[in-house]
């Protein structure tokens, strides 16, 4: 991730020393679409004269469903897909080489109905068993905590060295600090991207000048605070962590996530321990493989009251076998003679099977572009998540990309949880009822009920095609709830949605939310409308960054 690989950057998608640069942005700014909606990407490109371009488009970031080439010298490029016509992305990639330069590649995402996208492998019966068994033995170990204060090099900021024992007997490393003044805190335990690095004090000391106590874990059994050299030797060809995340992953008994993953448990319930926590707030944060370890940590305890994780890794790590995009640790390829094994194992640690559990309130930010961790899998952990839930998608960036917006969501809900005040989930939409009523051979009557009090309009959308090609027919304000629909064709069955939309926030870049879809009714231009049976729905809340 951050540290072992090389990723493309949102908005700058490829670059040559002379500001060459070959962009894709969706032609709708939000990378969301409805399914049975045409989708496309606009091209542009600098520094240089193009002429063509190849592209691929892959579905789920897995299976490629087309390719093709374009005329760049034609006025507005555009790369096209076909419609999604069920729940899922798109992926695309255009390739082309300017005069005189090398060639440039740029990525392009969309998404329809993110709520709907279900995980890939089946959660295993045995899981609460399983992890409740490995609990139990690293209950069993005393933790034979070891606690060392240093100086901080901040003012009013105690800062402590901590060791630990886990249940294989290795040691568990993490640093801690909190303010001097006061005798209440509440705690915030933060994990770590991939790879093998010493820790800087600053991971904690910053949290806890604003009044955290604040704990920040080392992902290996190593100390933290070593120089550079070090972690290096540690990863060397044949050296204890050299392809760490492949170390016995054949079994779920020795793979190398569960001393990690304990460790964190471990950690956990160190601070849950101190008598200067407060009890109420325990916090779980991380990036890539660190929101891996956030989102496990809460489906594993109970006491964290919160989740913020940015771009999280660990779901479908063999997507690939299911026509998906390959999340991080990109466990094995499908010709691999230890596949069967290795799958198996991944659905112990795969982090949608921990979302299930979970039931704090969880803010996650993903890329459309993002191929280290496939918006795909994301959504699918997401959608498996039992508590409220925000969740900020950005249409133009991947994995390494800043995702602004996310950091502008997490500072708003880090200072209410830093306060104990309500979590300020964004625009908290429920969907509304729906009815459709035939009133003649060609109109129809639609009556919704609003069940979003902060809503301040509503979409209703329509479809021939039950599940597909939804189009937009009408926005009525707030406090309208009825609307017909004329021009039908006789003996034609047409279905209905409304979702509530909410005010654009005042937090730049403006953005809408817009509630899940309420349950699809269906009525005939000749006959009495009957309603569909209500389809299981998870409630979400939907974060979308706008493009500028």
């Amino acid at each position: 991730m951050k540290v072992l690989l090389l990723f493309v950057s949102g908005w700058l998608v490829a670059a040559t020393a002379c500001s060459q640069t070959l962009t894709l942005t969706p032609v709708n700014a939000n990378g969301i679409y409805s399914l049975g909606a045409p989708i496309a990407w606009n091209v542009s490109f600098s520094g240089g004269t193009f002429t063509t371009g190849s592209y691929t488009i892959k579905q789920c970031g897995g299976t490629q469903i087309a390719s093709g080439t374009i005329d760049l010298t034609k006025a507005s490029p555009q790369v096209p897909a076909a419609a999604l016509t069920e729940p899922g992305t798109l992926l695309a990639e255009l390739k082309a080489t300017p005069s005189g330069g090398t060639q440039l590649s740029a990525l392009g995402g969309a998404i329809a109905e993110q709520n709907l996208i279900r995980p890939a492998l089946e959660r295993p019966a045995d899981f609460d068993t399983f992890w409740a068994a490995k609990i139990a033995a690293l209950n069993a170990v005393p933790m034979n905590t070891v606690i060392t204060q240093v100086d901080s090099g901040v003012a009013n900021v105690l800062y402590y060295q901590l060791e630990f024992t886990n249940y294989n007997g290795q040691k568990i490393y993490a640093q801690m600090a909190r303010p001097v003044s006061g005798t209440k805190f509440p705690a915030i335990i933060s994990m770590q991207y991939a790879g093998v690095y010493a820790l800087p004090k600053t991971n904690v000391t910053g949290d806890a000048s604003n009044g955290w106590l604040a704990i920040n874990v080392m992902a290996h059994p190593y100390p933290y605070d070593q120089p550079a050299q070090y972690y290096i030797d540690l990863q060397a060809v044949g050296a204890p962590l050299y392809n760490y995340t492949k170390i016995g992953y054949l079994s779920r008994d020795t793979s190398y996530f569960l001393g990690m993953y304990l460790g964190d448990v471990r950690a956990a319930a160190y601070i849950c321990s101190r008598s200067d926590w407060d009890g109420k707030t325990l916090v779980a944060s991380g990036t890539s493989q660190g929101g891996c370890q956030a989102v496990m940590l809460a489906g594993l305890e109970p006491r964290i009251s919160a989740v913020l994780a940015k771009v999280p890794a660990g779901a479908e790590s063999v997507g690939n076998f299911y026509g998906r995009g390959q999340g991080w640790p990109y466990w094995t390829s499908t010709t691999d003679p230890n596949a069967a094994l290795i799958k198996e194992t991944s659905r112990y640690f795969d982090i949608s099977n921990f979302a299930v559990r979970i039931t704090a309130p969880t803010l996650i930010g993903m890329g459309l572009i993002d191929t280290t961790c496939p918006p795909s899998g994301v959504s699918a952990m997401i959608n498996a998540l039992a508590g409220p839930k925000e969740i900020v998608i950005s249409p133009l960036e991947g994995h390494s990309g800043a995702l602004t917006y996310y950091g502008t969501r997490r500072g708003y809900w880090y200072n209410a949880l830093k306060a104990g005040t309500a979590i300020p989930i964004a625009n908290q939409l429920s969907a509304p009822t729906v009815q459709a009523t035939p009133i003649s051979d060609t109109s129809i009557q639609l009556h919704w009920t609003n069940n979003a009090a902060t809503a301040n309009g509503m979409v209703i959308e329509y479809s021939t095609t039950q599940g597909q090609g939804w189009q937009t027919l009408a926005q009525p304000a707030i406090g309208t709830t009825t609307y017909v629909q004329s021009g039908l064709t006789a003996s034609t069955h047409y279905y209905y949605r409304v979702r509530a939309v909410a005010p654009p926030t005042a937090v730049p870049p403006v953005a809408t939310t817009m509630s899940p879809a309420s349950d699809n009714v269906f009525a005939s231009a000749v006959t009495q409308a009957v309603a569909t049976a209500p389809a299981p729905r998870i409630f979400y809340r939907l974060r979308i960054n706008q493009a500028k």
